[in-house]
């Protein structure tokens, strides 16, 4: 029972921290760089999709000097809720007719797709890929699958065990060809100061016209 008690409040205060802009530094501080190392204008739109992910936006812009607003998409349980939106959207299709109203520079999607069968991550790959402009990117990161006991159950609260998967990059780059997507690369994505567990990234992309 006290073990049960005691990792309840560790899951508890974990998730308490990853929604904090200092838990999003130290869970996500390679993204926060990445584009700035990338040299995204001032100018820049920027979509944000993935769980647990809202406190990175302010420290992206505050860095980058951004005078737009990024959008943000948050996805629980395969819902998403755009910007302060509060409704629901279930369909993919759904959340295509909105990110279609925009063309986007970046668009960052962390701790998401491996929760998608192949149909629907096709669906996603060929949605969020049309949203983006011209030489657009979109940098896509996922768990690795971990041996790791703690860690798999340490972060099933805040994410689900589906999120670890072996080698996820090949399935998405895979993917990526069938959607027919222009320019897709591996690339390192580092460091992610916790937890201490492998994330593999890919970048998807167009080119200049």
């Amino acid at each position: 029972h006290l073990k049960g008690t005691a990792g309840f409040i560790m899951k508890k205060l974990f998730k308490r921290l990853l929604n904090t802009e200092f838990g999003q530094f130290i869970f996500n501080g390679a993204i926060i760089r990445l584009p700035e190392e990338m040299h995204v204008a001032e100018n820049s739109s920027i979509l944000s999709i993935g769980q647990h992910q809202k406190n990175l936006l302010p420290i992206l812009k505050n860095r980058l000097g951004l005078k737009k607003e990024i959008h943000n998409i948050i996805i629980e349980n395969k819902e998403y809720y755009i910007n302060k939106d509060k409704q629901k959207y279930k369909d993919l299709s759904e959340l295509g007719d909105l990110i279609n109203k925009y063309k986007f520079d970046l668009v960052l999607c962390g701790h998401y797709t491996n929760l998608l069968d192949n149909e629907e991550l096709k669906k996603f790959i060929s949605i969020i890929y049309q949203s983006i402009n011209s030489e657009g990117l979109i940098i896509i990161w996922n768990f690795e699958e971990t041996s790791s006991l703690f860690f798999r159950w340490f972060l099933n609260f805040p994410f689900s065990l589906e999120n670890f998967k072996k080698h996820p990059n090949e399935r998405i780059l895979e993917i990526a060809k069938e959607a027919k997507v222009e320019f897709m690369t591996e690339v390192s994505v580092r460091p992610f100061l916790f937890p201490f567990t492998k994330r593999k990234s890919v970048i998807l992309g167009k080119p200049p016209n």
